[in-house]
């Protein structure tokens, strides 16, 4: 009698093999808990190397308070399932920074010790289940007095989420912040005079500066610069005392951070002052000189627009938003991947924006940050302020086949601006050493202003204003930078999450071109028609007759054909682009839905034969 049958000996691994998968998952849940393998495109839940950086030398003890209402959250899926990830990113932290970093949870129910040391915290809750208060946030504190605070995870803000934390333990783990000097023709705040909509409300980008630097703003009748400034911010500079220009001239050539934005129009934000919104003036202003003395050329009185990269804003039909060939979304296609700055963005808007051109240089090098694509050209003052609508301007438009650049940088040995004066300042020439600066030029100031990059909530209750557009980390890019905070930086340059459908929205913006071509045509023929018409009426030959003579007839029979003609290629070129976006729509849902269960079929076809391949009895001799 036979007791281990093939059979049994079968069932027997059978039941072997699930009991170590049971103790293996048992082992994987204690052994390597908080493990996990990132395989999105951009590693959006791996901490940057710029945070592992910051973990590594942090030697202030912090401590993170983590407050989650766990019944009050109970019907809320997405709430939960963010407070996940938001909990795997703290964990993720203390694990690289274990002898510095502690974490502690909280649940603060309703009455609880919790709850009101939550609420000591400065913490926001919002509605739960049966009206529960919901908490979702984290108090951060340091060995001292220092204390900081996420007052509610709100998802618009999930992809700056390890930035948001990072730079709030950079700040209790940094006791002195990095200066920057501002100065600035803009009304950015109620300092320089009233603000966007006479509302005395800085602008957005001046608190996220404060939030990491401490801003100093310098009056442009100061004559010196205040001590232990990182970095200066400069933007549309106008009428720099001569002291302060030498100042200055001093803080660059020997080894100073600039960030420069000068524009030829300020559209959305003009300076405050009424008699410097001139078009065509001169808008380098007191800074022209250095420019020259760097061999960098700005002509404040040219326009860059770009049909590629046209934003919609509303034209003649405001029904259908038209292209404006001056307001630029520009993509990562512009960016150069290689700068730290731009590595990372996505999406960033200008507005009128200039370009600047390099004179090679010896001691300094000039290298492209963004630029536009090859269907720009030039727009001049008097185009932006003649032309009717964005149509109008767009049928005037030349397209010179070139990249311009919208934003530079530039790094070496600066020569000095002011010789003359440098000259005379023998205390200067005696004392001051020249060192290599770094130098980032953008040549658009509206990008910094909030509706460019904001969208604005509709109602309290919906919450901030959420970020469209990278402009903002843009300049925290670059003054991190500047002041040598690229760790802080890298942490930043998450990309924001949306995909464009980029191959659809070329095919768009050449079909677009053609239809413009197309209308202007018409609306040119319709005008000789009328002009015709009117001719024809004021010449007939009985004046008292209404009507029609037979010219005229014929002149309106013939426009009407002309018409239909046109109106049916402006319908076949619509029906052409619909058509080559379902079929490219069609082929992706296809790629997508075949694309997986096509690989598993094969992989399964390929293992059976293999399998009855190696089964298959070997022929009798």
């Amino acid at each position: 009698m036979r007791l281990w049958t093939p059979r049994r000996r079968a069932l027997s691994v059978y039941g072997l093999l699930a009991v170590l998968f049971i103790v293996l998952t048992i082992l994987s849940q204690q052994l390597i808990r908080g493990a996990r393998l990132d395989l999105t495109e951009n590693h959006l839940y791996t901490l940057t190397q710029g945070s592992e950086h910051l973990l590594h030398d942090l030697r202030e003890p912090i401590t993170l308070s983590f407050y989650f209402s766990q019944q009050a959250s109970s019907s809320e899926p997405e709430v939960r399932a963010y407070a996940g990830r938001v909990r795997e990113l703290l964990s993720e932290i203390v694990a690289r920074s274990p002898s510095a970093i502690t974490l502690q949870e909280l649940d603060p129910k309703p009455y609880s010790v919790e709850e009101d040391q939550a609420t000591e915290a400065g913490l926001v809750s919002v509605p739960g289940e049966r009206g529960d208060p919901l908490w979702f946030g984290l108090h951060l504190t340091n060995s001292t007095d220092g204390q900081a605070s996420i007052d509610f995870f709100r998802s618009d803000r999930e992809p700056f989420l390890e930035y948001d934390v990072i730079r709030l333990i950079h700040q209790l783990a940094t006791p002195h912040r990095p200066v920057i000097g501002l100065i600035t023709s803009l009304p950015m705040s109620a300092i320089n005079g009233p603000s966007i909509g006479d509302r005395g409300e800085r602008w957005t980008l001046l608190a996220e500066l404060a939030s990491t630097y401490d801003v100093k703003v310098i009056p442009a009748t100061d004559n010196a610069l205040p001590d232990g400034i990182a970095a200066l911010f400069i933007i549309q500079p106008k009428t720099l005392t001569p002291a302060l220009r030498a100042a200055i001239d001093r803080y660059l050539t020997s080894g100073g951070a600039l960030l420069l934005c000068i524009d030829p129009d300020a559209h959305i934000a003009p300076p405050a002052s009424a008699d410097e919104v001139l078009v065509g003036s001169d808008q380098a202003g007191s800074f022209e000189p250095f420019l020259t003395a760097w061999g960098v050329q700005f002509d404040p009185a040219q326009t860059v627009g770009d049909w590629e990269h046209a934003l919609r804003v509303g034209g003649s039909n405001p029904n259908q938003p038209a292209r404006h060939l001056a307001f630029l979304g520009l993509n990562s296609e512009s960016f150069d991947h290689s700068d730290a700055i731009t590595s990372s963005l996505s999406v960033i808007n200008l507005a009128t924006p200039g370009h600047f051109q390099f004179k090679p240089t010896p001691s300094l090098r000039f290298t492209p940050l963004i630029s536009t694509s090859r269907q720009a050209g030039i727009l001049s003052h008097q185009q932006l302020a003649l032309a009717e609508s964005p149509e109008k301007l767009a049928a005037e438009f030349k397209i010179t086949d070139q990249r311009y650049v919208l934003a530079a940088r530039l790094e070496g040995l600066l020569p000095s601006a002011l010789p003359t004066e440098a000259a005379l300042d023998a205390t200067h020439a005696q004392t001051t050493t020249r060192k290599p600066a770094q130098v980032i030029l953008v040549a658009d100031t509206d990008f910094l202003a909030d509706p460019l990059w904001l969208r604005p909530s509709t109602t309290p209750e919906s919450g901030p204003a959420e970020a469209w557009a990278n402009n903002a980390d843009f300049v925290l890019n670059a003054l991190d930078n500047l002041t040598g905070m690229r760790d802080l930086m890298a942490s930043r340059a998450r990309p924001v999450h949306s995909r464009p459908f980029t191959r659809i929205e070329h095919l768009r913006a050449h079909a677009d071109a053609q239809l413009l071509h197309d209308e202007t045509a018409l609306q040119e023929q319709l005008s000789i028609t009328e002009s015709k018409l009117i001719d024809l009426q004021a010449h007939r030959n009985d004046p008292t007759s209404l009507a029609l003579s037979a010219d005229q007839t014929h002149e309106i029979a013939d426009f009407q054909q002309r018409r239909w003609q046109l109106r049916k290629q402006l319908r076949a070129v619509r029906h052409e682009l619909d058509e080559h976006i379902h079929h490219l729509g069609s082929v992706l849902k296809a790629l997508n839905v075949l694309t997986i269960p096509t690989l598993v079929a094969i992989s399964g076809i390929g293992w059976l034969w293999r399998t009855r391949r190696r089964r298959k009895p070997l022929p009798r001799s």
